[in-house]
């Protein structure tokens, strides 16, 4: 080959191990999204992966976590509101709507 063909192939191998590397990192950050269930840390991590054209079974698990954390905090935000407010109806509304999301159990 021609230095200058094996100077572009060079780079292009340069610029696959660099997608690569940039795919691996969004990869691990799912995967620590996923064990900490922190709904920031799952939508930085999507972000990642989807800004890397990543759609695997992983980041389907992401999306999953992610609408369940959210619901969880949102049904515990109303549980919360309800005690603050010291009423009752409000307070049985909430455990229902807790217990029909699985917030509680």
């Amino acid at each position: 080959l021609s230095a200058k063909a094996n100077e572009q192939n060079l780079e292009q191998q340069r610029q696959q191990e660099e997608v690569a590397k940039l795919k691996a990192a969004a990869n691990g950050a799912v995967n620590k999204a996923l064990k900490s269930k922190e709904i920031d840390e799952l939508k930085k991590a999507l972000e990642g992966a989807m800004e890397q054209g990543i759609d695997d079974l992983q980041t389907k698990r992401a999306v999953a976590s992610l609408k369940e954390e959210e619901e969880k905090k949102v049904l515990t935000d109303k549980l919360q509101e309800a005690i603050k407010e010291r009423n009752m109806e409000h307070l049985k509304e909430a455990i229902a709507a807790g217990k029909e999301g699985k917030v509680l159990e």
